[in-house]
């Protein structure tokens, strides 16, 4: 089982991570991570005492490579006591955090990687700034 709990957003999608790997875990158990129904974003998160560089990952986006792996959502959870706010741009803001649980369903094809966009592609919102690398948090 992998467990990611508070620290998926200061890493490089969770799906590029899995699919490197030569042995899938079963199941996969995200919680408390803050995901948003618009575009994957680089944001700063104000953390109170402190400002950090994040990714807020579109929930779809993320459910849909991990399936593009194998894998089943089985359940999904918010974590209202946590939410995360943007200096400068409200909007952006995420009221609630998540939790997902998957279940590898069956072993993935063997070519099977996550959907690949060409930056060209992206709107200007969905590229995170030049040089931008999450921290371990």
């Amino acid at each position: 089982m992998l467990i990611i709990s508070g620290a998926l957003h200061y890493f490089q999608p969770l799906a590029d991570l899995v699919g490197d790997l030569s042995r899938k875990p079963r199941s996969i158990l995200i919680n408390r991570t803050p995901l948003t129904d618009g575009p994957s974003v680089a944001v700063v998160q104000d953390a109170g005492r402190f400002r950090v560089a994040c990714m807020l990952y579109n929930r779809d986006r993320l459910v849909a490579d991990l399936e593009g792996l194998g894998y089943v959502l089985v359940d999904a959870w918010k974590a209202t006591e946590l939410s995360l706010a943007v200096p400068g741009d409200p909007d952006r803001r995420v009221d609630a955090y998540s939790g997902l649980f998957f279940e590898l369903s069956s072993p993935p094809p063997e070519d099977a990687q996550p959907e690949e966009v060409a930056p060209e592609d992206m709107a200007p919102e969905d590229v995170a700034p030049e040089g931008f690398e999450p921290g371990p948090g």
